[in-house]
């Protein structure tokens, strides 16, 4: 598999730091009460496994005014609903964050009873190339419903799809709310 790097630091850095670490490698031993699983816990094979996780699930976010001066707040976290939906290039739904540790989710368009929420975990508006090329980050290729019509589109036109989305030119003169928050 892939080796995950954290600006520079392999999992086997980090997996022999947190041995190494004694305050940190006995409470870990003490709460499992099995040196092999507190071993296991913290070795290098389980890190990258963290690591990949923490990556592929976090969101960037803003938070308007919360910053000092008023600035706009930047950051990232792992919040448990966001990372269990999927993608859309027309997504259902968007976040929205209050403060660093509250999200609410709020509809772009009206949404079927039983119909997944899903986000767009990259720009819609981008084309759709970039948009694949952006979503391999996920390790997948977006095959949604817009994806398709754009693909079958530009393949019968015999044209790069290099162009805006048409599902986000379409719906940005429909909706004035489609603007997404997660355009960071």
């Amino acid at each position: 598999g892939a080796e995950v790097a954290l600006h520079g630091t392999s999992g086997a850095e980090i997996a022999m730091e947190l041995r190494a670490s004694p305050p940190f490698y006995v409470s870990v031993e003490h709460a499992l009460g099995d040196s092999a699983a507190a071993l296991e816990l913290v070795s290098e094979g389980t890190v990258i496994a963290i690591a990949g996780r923490l990556l592929m699930n976090t969101i960037g976010f803003t938070v308007s005014g919360a910053a000092p001066g008023g600035a706009p707040l930047r950051g990232a976290g792992l919040f448990l609903l966001l990372s269990m939906m999927n993608h859309s290039c027309a997504p259902s739904a968007e976040p929205i964050f209050s403060s660093s540790t509250e999200v609410s989710l709020r509809t772009l368009r009206g949404v079927a009873e039983g119909e997944e929420l899903s986000l767009a975990y990259v720009q819609p508006e981008l084309p759709l190339a970039e948009r694949r090329e952006q979503l391999l980050h996920w390790f997948f290729e977006c095959n949604c419903r817009v994806c398709e019509t754009e693909a079958r589109v530009s393949s019968v036109l015999g044209i790069a799809a290099v162009a805006p989305s048409a599902a986000a030119v379409v719906a940005k003169a429909a909706s004035p709310t489609m603007e997404s928050s997660m355009a960071d």
